[in-house]
C-alpha cells in the first residue's frame, strides 16, 4: 500500500512540471478570482436593460401567476408538484419566484440575477480545478473559457434559461465538496455531496450523469484509482446512482407530453442527429458563430455526408484520447466530461422540436476546455515557450471570445432582433418566422406579422403556435371566418392545447355563435382549469344566455385566477345592478377603475349609482370620464345628470 502511494506522489509530480502548478499565494488567488468575476460581470452588463423573450419566459415568468406571487406556502407547493415546462424543478421555480418578490416584473433584475450566478460559476470553476489540480494557469484559462465564451450568451441572456445557471452552480459546489470528501473520505461529507447533488437534479434535471464524471475525476486529476479499488469506488456511488434512477423516473413521467411527440423518429434517425450535433457543438466551441436561439431539426434528415464526417470526428478524437491516457491524462477526462454531460441533451431520447441548443453546452464545454487550457500548458512546458508569449497569447484568445459574446449578446436586447438574427443564420426555421411573427404582431405590424406566420406554416403546416397566431391576425382584421378556421386547425394539431381551445371559443362568440363557443372555453378551462380568460369569456356566453348564476360563478372564479383582471370586476357590478343589488356592485365597479381607469363602462354604471344615490357632481364625473372613452355612452345619459 506504501508503494501505491509514492507511486500517487510521483504521477501528481510529473502533472505539476507539465502545468507549471507553483503555489500561489492567498493574495493572486483572490485577484485573479476578482478579475474572473468581474470580467463576466462587465461583459455580460448589458443584459440588466434587456427584456423579456416571448419564447418560455411567458411560462416561467410573465404569465405565470404561480412565479408572480412570489415565495408563499402556496407557490412554493406549486413549485414542487408541478410539471410545467414539462421538467421537475422545483428550485428554479423558486429562483424565479424570489426574483418576483425582489423585482416584481422589472426584467432587469431578472437578468441580473443570471448574470450573478453566471459571474459566481465562472469564480467556482477556477477555485474547483484550482483546488483539485494544483495547477493555477491552466485553472486561470479554462475557467476564463468558459466564462467568456459566447456559447454562454443564451444561458446567461435568456431569463427562462435560469435553470442552466442554477444547476450550474451546485454542480461545482457538487465538485468543491467533493474534492473535499475525497481528502478525508467520512459519511458526513459524502452526504453534503448527496445533498447538493438533489438540489442540482432539482435545478435541472441534466446532472443525472454527475456519479459517471465524479469517476472520471478520480481518474483524474484526482488519481483516486491509484489508491483505491475500483470496486470500492463504484461502490462508493451507488447512493447517487440510485438518486439518479428516481430523477430520470420523474423526469421520464413529467416529460411524456414531450417525448410522444417526436419519438416517432425512428432511432437512426435520432442517432444520425446526435452526431452532428456533437461535431457541430465542438465546431462552435473552436469557432462561435451562426449561433442562434433556435436550431431547427432537419425536415429531410442528415445528410449521409454530414453523419459519416461527424462519426469519424468523433472517433478520432476519442481513440486519440484513450491512446494518451497515460501521458496526458486530462485529455480522456476532458473530453469524456463533454461527451457524458451532454447525453442527456444529445437527441438519442428526443424531446423538442430542436436539433441542438447553445445552453446545452453549459456544463459540459468545461471538459473541452480543460483540454485545451491543460494540453496548451503541456505544449508550451515541452516546447518551452516564453511566458512573455504564452500570457498575451492566452489574453488575445480570451479577448476576442469575450468581443464575439458581447457581438451576440446585442441580438438578446429583444425580440425583432434575436429572431431576425436566427432567420439569417439558419434554414427553414419556423419557430423563428413565428416568434419574429408575433414580435411584429405585438407591435401593430400585422400584415408583416401574417408574412412570417405563413413562412413558419409553409415549413411546419401542422406548427400550431404558427397557427394560433395565424388566427389572432385574422381576428385583429375583422377576419372572424378565416380565425377560426386557423384556431380549429390548432386545435387538431394540438388536442391538448388550451389556447386553440379560447381562441376558437372567442372566434365563434364574435360569430354570435354563443352556444358553440361556450363548449369550446369549457374544453380549454377543463385542460386549464386557472385560465382566468376562458373563465371570464364563458362567463360572458352564459350572462349573454340568461344564465346569470353561472355567469357570475366563472367571474369570481377569473379573479381567483387573476386578482387583477378588471373586466371582470366590471362584469361583476354589471349582474349585481341588472339584479337590483347595485350597492353590493359598487365596490366592484371601484376596484374595475382602480386596476384599468380607461373602462367607459365601468364609470358609466358607477356613475348611475351614484346618481341613484344622489350624488350627482360624482355622477357627472364619472359620466365625463365615460364619454370621453366611448362617446357613444353620451346618449344614455339622463339629461338631469349629463355632464
Amino acid at each position: 500500500m506504501g508503494g501505491r502511494r509514492e507511486q500517487t506522489r510521483g504521477h501528481r509530480g510529473r502533472e505539476d512540471r507539465i502545468t507549471g502548478a507553483d503555489e500561489w499565494s492567498g493574495s493572486s488567488s483572490l485577484l485573479i478570482t476578482c478579475l474572473l468575476f468581474f470580467s463576466v460581470v462587465v461583459l455580460y452588463w448589458p443584459v440588466v436593460g434587456f427584456g423579456f423573450i416571448d419564447l418560455d419566459d411567458g411560462l416561467y415568468v410573465t404569465e405565470n401567476r404561480h412565479v408572480q406571487a412570489g415565495l408563499s406556502s402556496a407557490s412554493m407547493r406549486w413549485a414542487f408538484s408541478n410539471g410545467e415546462a414539462l421538467l421537475w424543478h422545483p428550485l428554479t421555480w423558486l429562483s424565479h419566484m424570489l426574483d418576483c418578490q425582489l423585482y416584481g416584473l422589472a426584467p432587469g433584475g431578472h437578468h441580473f440575477t443570471s448574470l450573478l450566478l453566471h459571474a459566481t460559476n465562472t469564480l467556482l470553476v477556477f477555485v474547483v480545478l484550482m483546488r483539485m489540480t494544483k495547477a493555477p494557469w491552466p485553472s486561470v484559462i479554462a475557467a476564463g473559457l468558459f466564462g467568456l465564451h459566447p456559447l454562454r450568451v443564451e444561458s446567461v441572456a435568456w431569463v427562462a434559461e435560469r435553470k442552466d445557471v442554477l444547476s450550474g452552480l451546485f454542480f461545482l459546489l457538487i465538485l468543491w465538496a467533493y474534492a473535499e470528501h475525497t481528502r478525508s473520505p467520512t459519511p458526513r461529507r459524502f452526504a453534503f455531496v448527496a445533498i447538493l447533488f438533489a438540489a442540482g437534479l432539482m435545478a435541472k434535471p441534466m446532472l443525472v450523469t454527475l456519479p459517471l464524471l465524479l469517476l472520471l475525476l478520480d481518474y483524474w486529476p484526482l488519481c483516486r484509482f491509484k489508491t483505491v479499488r475500483p470496486q470500492r469506488l463504484l461502490a462508493e456511488k451507488l447512493p447517487l446512482l440510485g438518486m439518479v434512477a428516481v430523477a430520470s423516473w420523474v423526469a421520464l413521467l413529467v416529460g411524456r407530453g414531450a417525448l410522444s411527440s417526436v419519438e416517432a423518429l425512428p432511432p437512426a434517425s435520432r442517432l444520425a442527429n446526435a452526431i452532428v450535433a456533437y461535431a457541430s457543438y465542438l465546431a462552435k466551441t473552436f469557432w462561435p458563430s451562426g449561433l442562434a436561439v433556435f436550431y431547427p431539426m432537419p425536415t429531410s434528415g442528415r445528410p449521409v455526408a454530414a453523419v459519416v464526417g461527424g462519426a469519424l470526428l468523433l472517433g478520432g478524437i476519442t481513440t486519440l484520447a484513450v491512446v494518451a491516457r497515460r501521458r496526458r491524462p486530462y485529455l480522456p477526462v476532458g473530453w469524456f466530461w463533454f461527451v457524458v454531460m451532454l447525453l442527456p441533451v444529445s437527441g438519442l431520447v428526443q424531446a423538442g422540436d430542436q436539433a441542438m441548443a447553445d445552453r446545452f453546452t453549459y456544463l459540459p464545454s468545461i471538459g473541452l476546455f480543460i483540454t485545451v487550457a491543460w494540453g496548451c500548458a503541456d505544449l508550451s512546458r515541452r516546447w518551452r515557450v516564453p511566458v512573455f508569449v504564452t500570457a498575451p497569447g492566452a489574453i488575445v484568445v480570451l479577448g476576442a471570445l469575450a468581443a464575439t459574446a458581447r457581438a451576440q449578446l446585442a441580438y438578446w436586447k429583444d425580440d425583432s432582433t434575436l429572431f431576425a438574427h436566427a432567420l439569417n443564420v439558419t434554414s427553414l426555421n419556423w419557430v423563428a418566422h413565428n416568434s419574429l411573427g408575433y414580435a411584429l404582431f405585438q407591435q401593430g405590424k400585422v400584415e408583416e406579422a401574417i408574412v412570417h406566420f405563413q413562412a413558419s406554416l409553409q415549413i411546419k403546416p401542422n406548427f400550431p403556435d404558427a397557427l394560433n397566431n395565424l388566427g389572432d391576425a385574422l381576428l385583429r382584421q375583422g377576419k372572424t371566418d378565416d380565425a377560426a378556421a386557423y384556431f380549429a386547425a390548432a386545435l387538431r394539431a394540438k388536442p391538448e392545447d388550451a389556447l386553440a381551445a379560447y381562441n376558437l371559443g372567442t372566434a365563434l362568440s364574435l360569430q354570435g355563435r354563443i352556444d358553440e363557443a361556450s363548449d369550446f372555453f369549457r374544453a380549454a378551462l377543463r385542460l386549464r382549469p386557472d385560465y382566468a380568460g376562458a373563465h371570464y369569456n364563458l362567463g360572458a356566453a352564459l350572462a349573454l344566455q340568461g344564465k346569470s348564476e353561472e355567469a357570475m360563478a366563472h367571474f369570481e372564479q377569473t379573479i381567483e385566477c387573476d386578482p387583477g383582471y378588471a373586466k371582470a370586476h366590471l362584469a361583476i357590478g354589471n349582474l349585481l345592478i341588472q339584479q337590483r343589488r347595485a350597492l353590493e356592485g359598487l365596490p366592484h365597479l371601484t376596484e374595475a377603475l382602480r386596476l384599468d381607469p380607461g373602462l367607459a363602462d365601468a364609470h358609466f354604471l358607477l356613475a348611475k349609482i351614484l346618481s341613484g344615490q344622489g350624488k350627482n357632481g360624482e355622477a357627472a364625473g364619472h359620466y365625463s370620464q365615460a364619454v370621453r372613452l366611448k362617446p357613444d355612452l353620451a346618449k344614455l345619459i339622463p339629461s338631469q345628470t349629463a355632464p
